[in-house]
């Protein structure tokens, strides 16, 4: 797959890692579509960065945790995207115990079935002859922690989703994973600069947003890959 003009779109694409994939995409040639939600000042700042419409990029909203936004959104899909990032993220901290219904829906609604409603859109609607996705994976939820239960299980989902996926849509799309480590500190919590979580990473250190987004750019471009999951993580994934 070509990289230069190739259409892609990147949901959650305003800040945090969602940035640094954008512009690794913008980098390389392509004509992005910034995906956000409630970020649309960052994301318009971005879009400016990246060269703006004129250079072929555009923004879009939408709010993937409503079902219903979702396939109107992916029903909407341009006939010349190639390659959809699935970089949009719900992080509620919570046990099982302590997280009511809704919180539970909602990252489910976000993690798992808007990307996979993105991907099967992708394929119904692209007139593009090869097509990739990637979704953004956890290396740290391979076995589920205590203390964010949906938010694990909703990881593990999209998972094995990706796989199947992959298996079912050869030849003409490839479906990968990226499962990254840590790379910020949750919002509200950067004061505590992951010493405890980085202390439990055998690289002890935080993992790189640019190195991530070059692992992006080789799953999504890469012709013989698909089925697989890319672990970013300083070695998070071997405990």
């Amino acid at each position: 797959m070509e990289r230069k003009n190739t259409r892609v779109l990147v949901t959650g694409g305003a800040k945090r890692l969602g940035r640094e994939i954008v512009r690794a995409f913008a980098g390389a040639g392509a004509r992005v579509v910034i995906h956000c939600n409630s970020s649309e000042k960052e994301a318009a700042e971005l879009l400016d960065e990246i060269g703006g419409i004129s250079s072929g990029h555009m923004l879009v909203r939408a709010d993937f945790s409503c079902p219903e936004t979702v396939a109107r959104f992916a029903d909407t899909l341009p006939e010349d995207l190639s390659i959809v990032i699935n970089n949009a993220s719900l992080f509620i901290r919570k046990k099982a115990g302590e997280e009511n219904f809704d919180e539970a829906y909602h990252q489910f609604a976000v993690n798992f079935f808007s990307p996979v409603e993105l991907i099967k859109g992708l394929y119904r609607h692209s007139k593009m002859p090869e097509l990739s996705a990637v979704c953004l994976l956890d290396g740290g939820c391979e076995h589920v922690p205590d203390d964010s239960f949906s938010y694990a299980l909703s990881k593990q989902a999209l998972t094995s989703a990706v796989k199947a996926l992959a298996k079912q849509y050869a030849p003409r799309m490839r479906v990968n994973g990226v499962a990254a480590g840590p790379v910020f500190p949750p919002p509200g919590l950067e004061h505590l600069k992951m010493a405890r979580t980085l202390s439990t990473l055998p690289m002890g250190k935080p993992v790189s947003a640019s190195e991530i987004a070059e692992a992006v750019l080789f799953a999504a471009f890469s012709g013989s890959v698909t089925g697989s999951v890319i672990n970013v993580d300083c070695g998070r994934s071997l405990e």
